[in-house]
This record gives C-alpha cells, sequence and structure tokens, in this order.
C-alpha cells in the first residue's frame, strides 16, 4: 500500500441532525454571596392584644411606718383617736369666717337650753346674760341686758311763757345724755353708793331716730327735727295743765 495522502479541504457543512436526548442532571454546585438587601416593606397592621399573663408573686412587706403624732389645743380636746370640740382657748382672738361675702353662709347652733334675762322672785337667782358681738371685730361678749329698741326722752321743761314767731331750739340728744351721765357730785341727781356714775346711753346722736309721738299744737309748733336731734319749734300759745309733749328715741 503506498503511503497515505495529504488529507483534502474541508467539505461544506451538513444539514444539522436532530437533538439528541437530554443527558442526566449534574450536582448542584456551591450557593453564591447574598445579594444586597431590599427596601423595607411597608408597616403591616397590629395583631390584637394578647390574653393578661398571670399575676406575679407577691413582692416582700416593706418595713413599718411610724405613726403620727397628733395633738389638739385652742378649743378642741383629743381622747385617743376622738377628736371633739371643747377646751380652753390659748389664741388672744380666735376668728371663725363663715364666707368673705356677708350673708352667703350662715352659723347657727340649735338645741340650746331655754334662759331667761328676768331675776327669779322666789330664789334670787341672777338672769341669763345676754351674748352680743363687737361691732368692729365680731368678738363675743356677754351684757346684763339688752338696750332697748326704743324709749322715752327723760323729762324736760320747755318754757312757753313768751309767746311769738322766734324759732327756738333744743338738742334733744345733749339733754338726755347729760340726764343719764354725771351722777357724782352733781345737784338734782341722785343713785345708790355702788352704781355706776352713768347709766348706760347711746353716746352719739347719729345712733338715735327722733319722734315726737304727741304735741299740744295749740301751744307749741314743731319746726322741724334735724338727723342731729335739734328740735326747732315756736310757742304760738299759752300752754294748759294738760299740755305735754310725747319724745321717742329709737335706737338705730
Amino acid at each position: 500500500t503506498g503511503a497515505i495522502g495529504a488529507t483534502g479541504a474541508q467539505g461544506i457543512a451538513g444539514p444539522q441532525g436532530a437533538t439528541g436526548a437530554t443527558g442526566t442532571t449534574g450536582a448542584i454546585g456551591a450557593t453564591g454571596a447574598q445579594g444586597i438587601a431590599g427596601p423595607q416593606g411597608a408597616t403591616g397592621t397590629t395583631g390584637a392584644i394578647g390574653a393578661t399573663g398571670a399575676q406575679g408573686i407577691a413582692g416582700p412587706q416593706g418595713a413599718t411606718g411610724t405613726t403620727a403624732s397628733i395633738t389638739t389645743d385652742n378649743g378642741l380636746t383629743k381622747t385617743a383617736d376622738n377628736i371633739q370640740l371643747g377646751g380652753e382657748l390659748i389664741n388672744a382672738v380666735t376668728t371663725i369666717t363663715t364666707n368673705s361675702t356677708p350673708g352667703s353662709n350662715t352659723l347657727a347652733i340649735t338645741g340650746l337650753q331655754s334662759g331667761s334675762i328676768t331675776p327669779d322672785a322666789i330664789t334670787g337667782i341672777a338672769p341669763d346674760k345676754i351674748v352680743v358681738a363687737g361691732s368692729s371685730n365680731g368678738v363675743l361678749k356677754t351684757v346684763n341686758a339688752a338696750m332697748p329698741k326704743f324709749f322715752y326722752m327723760p323729762a324736760v321743761i320747755f318754757d312757753t311763757s313768751v309767746i311769738g314767731p322766734t324759732v327756738l331750739t333744743k338738742d334733744l340728744h345733749d339733754l338726755y345724755k347729760a340726764q343719764f351721765t354725771g351722777f357724782e357730785g352733781s345737784k338734782s341727781k341722785y343713785k345708790n353708793g355702788s352704781a355706776p356714775k352713768d347709766i348706760p346711753n347711746i353716746p352719739l346722736a347719729s345712733g338715735l331716730d327722733y319722734y315726737i309721738t304727741y304735741n299740744d299744737d295749740a301751744a307749741i309748733e314743731i319746726v322741724s327735727i334735724s338727723d342731729a336731734g335739734i328740735l326747732s319749734y315756736k310757742v304760738v300759745g299759752s300752754a294748759s295743765a294738760s299740755t305735754y309733749m310725747n319724745i321717742v328715741f329709737v335706737v338705730k
């Protein structure tokens, strides 16, 4: 056999043959590196509240505290844990204010015993005293009797001997006060030895209102009565045995 000749030039490709059967799956390769995190999703709705858990065990008891010391004074008395109204007042002035607006709240005491300001003619027991309140500070005080709401002016003399148009005056308050004061060393005025030198009186003319409840107009003409108790009048006729005038003072 002679020597193999040189390979000839490659011929043109023939038509593609049919696809062959798929081979078996190869083994899984190793996991690749994790990729970057994607954007956070929207917040979901809140879930339902779970059931309350069982109560835990009680902690240890704390130390016993000290008992506060409570005392009372100035009109209050403490017996054991009971505090009652009653006791000595130690403050110079103890004020109870019912309200800053007068009359809006009031203070009342009910169930008091009956009293009397008239002495007992049989036993001679002194009458009860009357409780009054100070006009400027409301401090309670006792007096033996209350000032009457009205009283008659003590007797005074009107000279009616001169009839005429002249307007005359009398200071009713001064005349009244002069008769109620100055019983020591005074003529025509008398008292028992232990009695005060002055009868209780209304010291200011402005504390009274002045009334004439009867006047003999045929003898005296009343011109006016001032708020200060100055009576202005004229003598217009002769006085008779039955001529008189009633003057009443009313305490304001």
